[in-house]
């Protein structure tokens, strides 16, 4: 299986270089020795496939995704690939408990976790509030989260369409940031409401760097 793993890994690399010239920026700032939460924005189909190709192999083997039931494992073909990138089931409207349980469970076996906190694909290109899920996960599983700034992967294939065209794609991973310091510096009623929401303004500032 790893085998088989590493092939479609060099596989998607290699597409995502030549037909969307990915560009990745930011992955010293990655942690060494301890697991992590990336928090990318969502703007497409795209965007786990951008991200993937971003890091290496062996810290793929080490990483898990939060991926909607929907999409990863609507049909055998979906879950076969779902069980090779060890994708667990996120169900943000019907299962929301679950979906954290998964999560969770992901980091206390000391794994990294790729966690949309959006909930969905933006349907308008632009940030969307985050739900409260990102919030519970590491409030409950205290661990550091890396911010995940994505362009260009809404202007291939925006939500209800086909890939358009091959524009060019970045990935920008951000400084690692404490849920502590997160929850200090948010707006909310919950820990988990304070963390989303400053986690929220980190990603929305790296727009504009």
């Amino acid at each position: 299986m790893v085998s088989i793993a590493r092939m479609l890994h060099q596989f998607n690399r290699m597409m995502m270089h030549v037909a969307f010239h990915l560009e990745t920026s930011g992955l010293e700032h990655l942690p060494d020795k301890e697991r992590f939460v990336l928090a990318p924005n969502h703007l497409s189909y795209l965007d786990p496939f951008a991200v993937a190709a971003s890091l290496d192999f062996s810290t793929l083997l080490r990483t898990c995704w939060g991926g909607w039931t929907g999409a990863a494992f609507r049909n055998p073909v979906t879950r076969l690939f779902s069980r090779l990138g060890q994708v667990v089931p996120i169900d943000p409207e019907r299962a929301v408990l679950s979906s954290l349980a998964f999560g969770a469970a992901v980091l206390k076996r000391g794994k990294n976790l790729v966690w949309f906190p959006e909930g969905q694909r933006s349907l308008s290109g632009e940030l969307q509030p985050f739900r409260p899920g990102i919030g519970l996960l590491v409030h409950h599983v205290p661990t550091t989260v890396v911010p995940v700034r994505i362009r260009g992967s809404y202007q291939s294939m925006p939500p209800g369409k086909w890939l358009k065209r091959f524009h060019p794609i970045k990935v920008v991973f951000g400084k690692p940031l404490n849920p502590d310091d997160l929850e200090r510096q948010g707006k909310g009623e919950n820990p988990q409401d304070r963390i989303a929401d400053a986690l929220h303004d980190r990603i929305a500032e790296m727009e504009k760097s």
